[in-house]
């Protein structure tokens, strides 16, 4: 049983009715893409975050790619992962210090003393956004309450709050304006907002939040420097230098979270992370090569919760070897399927 639940932007949840099975993309136990035939006359808004249980289980949380009501018989929907959707977001030059702490730099909320790499996600103003307006004023149109923005209660320079004033020309510098259809800052340096970051807090809101990092307090003894290029592949280089398997946890909350542990095997004899099942959703092979010593391996349908963490509790790591993980991707890794693919992996891989 797969139900989908939208959220539309002025928190009406609808649930559409579904008229075949949808089609997945990559897994079924965690999707990055959704698409879905659906009966007319939902009620949902395409601008609304959406939800996909199957018995029980989140298997999908983020958004609306696509919403195509063009047919007579039914509307089509295309539904993105939160993760889909952060691996969209672009960046903008910043510099982390020497002595950051892991945490600091991959955060999702603000305050701070860095502006962390999830935030800079869900809330950075595209930098090309601002004009100028009078002396050290810069302002967006159609910025204002009632626009793309909505009412902004918080705004940051880089890692520091401007103030909320309501009679901008004589304000001082680290203020910013928002009227109904306009938005004004002036920097605390009195520059152009191009030379900083100028974040709204969760404007875009991909809903991915940091979640539980197991070093999260090391720190980097170099700086390290973002660009202006996709965000996504600098958090998972980050989460990779600290030695970390890094994974998306969706809550009842209505978030994602991002964790990433350096545990293989984390748990006990008594309560494994294995979640892979012999003969049922994997295949587990051990070989002996002539020359080379043991080969291992297990293939598994979905690496969703961590490929290394649900195996560790089925291979042997008391063996000193080469740990080389991969996915292969199918649509949809069943039964003779599996027991196929299996097959050609093992062969490939040795």
């Amino acid at each position: 049983m797969i139900e989908i639940t939208v959220t539309n932007p002025d928190g009406l949840t609808v649930c559409p009715v579904l008229v075949e099975r949808p089609e997945f993309d990559e897994y079924l136990d965690k999707p990055r893409r959704l698409v879905a035939k659906i009966e007319k006359g939902s009620g949902l808004d395409p601008q609304g975050t959406i939800q996909v249980d199957r018995r029980g289980k989140i298997i999908l949380l983020g958004h609306i790619k696509q919403f195509d009501q063009s047919r007579q018989e039914y509307d089509r929907l295309v539904l993105d992962s939160a993760e889909a959707l952060l691996a969209e977001r672009i960046g903008q030059f910043y510099r982390y210090p020497a002595g950051t702490m892991l945490n600091s730099m991959l955060a999702s909320e603000m305050g701070g003393s860095v502006v962390g790499l999830l935030a800079m996600a869900n809330g950075l103003i595209p930098r090309g956004a601002w004009k100028p307006l009078s002396g050290a004023w810069y302002w967006i149109e159609g910025g204002g309450s009632s626009g793309r923005f909505g009412p902004i209660t918080t705004l940051y320079q880089d890692h520091r709050p401007l103030t909320k004033v309501i009679d901008w020309p004589a304000s001082p510098a680290g203020s910013f304006y928002q009227d109904a259809s306009n938005l004004a800052i002036r920097c605390f340096d009195d520059r152009s907002p191009d030379y900083h970051l100028i974040i709204a807090p969760n404007f875009k809101d991909t809903l991915v939040r940091l979640g539980t990092i197991s070093t999260g307090t090391t720190t980097f003894s170099v700086c390290y420097e973002v660009g202006a290029n996709t965000i996504f592949p600098a958090i998972k280089a980050l989460i990779l230098a600290g030695g970390l398997e890094w994974t998306i946890r969706y809550e009842k909350d209505g978030y994602a979270y991002l964790d990433a542990s350096a545990i293989v095997g984390k748990g006990s004899a008594s309560a494994p992370v294995a979640t892979y099942i012999e003969g049922k959703n994997a295949e587990i092979t051990v070989d002996q090569m002539d020359g080379l010593g043991k080969l291992q391996a297990l293939l598994g349908q979905g690496a969703g919760s961590g490929m290394t963490q649900q195996c560790s509790a089925a291979l042997d790591f008391t063996t000193l070897g080469v740990w080389r993980e991969g996915v292969y991707r199918s649509g949809g890794l069943f039964g003779s399927m599996l027991d196929g693919a299996t097959e050609k992996v093992f062969s490939d891989c040795q």
